[in-house]
């Protein structure tokens, strides 16, 4: 706690947050990129080469997939921790305004 003030790092969660939203802008203009990838398949591709090629985007879209599920766990991290920080910055603080209210305590040697 400085002057008082909570001191959890609301900015750098922001910043963390602001380009998660970003990272999901973009996964979401790759799903679209695949999608038109898809669809080009459907009408030029035939036989064995539109199989393999199949195949390439359907891996792809494991891997878009994978990553869009990783983004979630981050950001829920982020989130959290962001709301623990805060909780713990705010039971400091309360906790110090209590300080002093009590008798202050008597040395043993007086």
């Amino acid at each position: 706690m400085a002057n008082g003030q909570i001191t959890a790092d609301s900015g750098s969660s922001a910043v963390l947050v602001g380009a998660f939203t970003e990272m999901d802008g973009d996964l979401t203009s790759a799903e679209g990129v695949l999608k038109d990838a898809y669809a080009e398949l459907e009408l030029v591709h035939r036989g064995g080469s539109g199989t393999v090629y199949r195949q390439g985007l359907d891996e792809i879209q494991q891997g878009l997939t994978k990553v869009r599920n990783a983004l979630g766990i981050l950001q829920g991290g982020v989130h959290g921790t962001g709301q623990i920080n805060t909780g713990t910055e705010e039971l400091n603080r309360a906790s110090a305004g209590n300080v002093g209210l009590s008798a202050p305590p008597v040395a043993s040697w007086t």
